[in-house]
């Protein structure tokens, strides 16, 4: 059933990328979540143009880059398996939640590429990671594998990332200092402040409130896209906060959405995964399906794009502009 609402508009108020509410980076994750991070560099732009009181680009990614290098925001596997931006504030009880499906993913996919981790392996793992990291110190990659050599333990790459995302997924490792543009490794205990736990019945109906908060208004199916979750659980976290949503036809948004604003001869360039077009699974509001295959691959490359008014217009590839409406 379609809405009266216009959506471009109100996804632009929530989302950030017009009329900006928040001037630091951990406040605008805390509104929106999680934000895909898959290119680092396209990902601190994406965060940058949301923050409020920017004066341009660079100023804004400065301030991403501080957030990171201080912890309080961090870029890890959440949900989905796919790199994502999340506050401090956030990661412990998203992980908590995402846990065993991302081991599931994380087994079957080590599996099928011939690589077998016993669990007194991953331990050892584990165990190097704590005393090699201790002292907040961050490593990247190859510095762990070099590391591990001298101890004398499995040490080639695809093993090593089966350490690391199990490591994440027990929130013994996060995200580092920034070492340029290579990702870094620390531990978690000493970069987050422990939380108290919650239930995944709570957690569940955290991201959609936080879901149809920042990206509203969207329709169930989006939700379960984004969160990577069940069908069954969708309807169960949209009904655990049905008394804080409005609805208009088939679309969901949260009762402390922003309605009003002007996108009248809003023009900017979005970064390659970006959460206004990767945020939804039906992007059909923005984007006609026809049109599609300008802005992202069958096998989920995305591509910058340009917006006006709230509708993607062209995008960028092989580095050539590629205007299509």
């Amino acid at each position: 059933m379609k809405s009266k609402l216009n959506i471009p508009l109100l996804r632009c108020l929530n989302q950030q990328i017009i009329s900006q509410q928040y001037p630091s980076p951990e406040q605008v994750l805390l509104w929106l979540g999680m934000m895909q991070a898959q290119s680092f560099s396209s990902a601190k732009e994406a965060l940058a143009l949301r923050i409020k009181s920017t004066s341009n680009t660079q100023s804004g990614i400065k301030k991403v880059e501080k957030a990171l290098n201080d912890g309080s925001i961090l870029r890890t596997h959440v949900l989905r398996t796919t790199w994502q931006f999340v506050s401090a504030e956030n990661i412990r009880w998203m992980i908590d939640f995402s846990h065993d499906r991302n081991e599931r993913f994380y087994t079957s996919y080590l599996r099928r590429i011939n690589i077998i981790i016993k669990d007194n392996e991953y331990e050892l793992a584990f165990k190097a990671f704590q005393e090699l990291l201790q002292g907040n110190l961050s490593m990247t990659k190859a510095e762990l594998i070099q590391k591990f050599t001298h101890l004398g333990l499995p040490n080639d790459s695809r093993r090593m990332q089966g350490y690391i995302w199990m490591a994440e997924n027990q929130s013994i490792l996060c995200s580092g200092k920034m070492n340029g543009t290579n990702s870094t490794y620390a531990l978690m205990d000493e970069r987050v402040p422990s939380q108290e736990t919650i239930s995944k019945e709570e957690a569940l109906s955290r991201l959609a409130r936080i879901y149809f908060r920042g990206h509203g208004p969207a329709k169930p199916e989006d939700f379960q896209w984004w969160a990577g979750i069940s069908k069954r659980k969708t309807q169960t976290g949209i009904d655990s906060i049905q008394h804080e949503l409005l609805q208009s036809g088939d679309y969901f948004y949260h009762k402390e959405c922003r309605t009003q604003g002007v996108l009248s001869g809003k023009r900017c360039l979005l970064p390659a995964y970006d959460e206004y077009i990767i945020g939804y699974a039906d992007r059909t509001d923005i984007l006609p399906k026809d049109l599609e295959h300008h802005c992202y691959t069958r096998n989920g490359l995305f591509f910058p794009t340009y917006m006006e008014d709230g509708q993607i217009v062209g995008s960028i590839r092989s580095g050539k502009d590629n205007i299509f409406r």
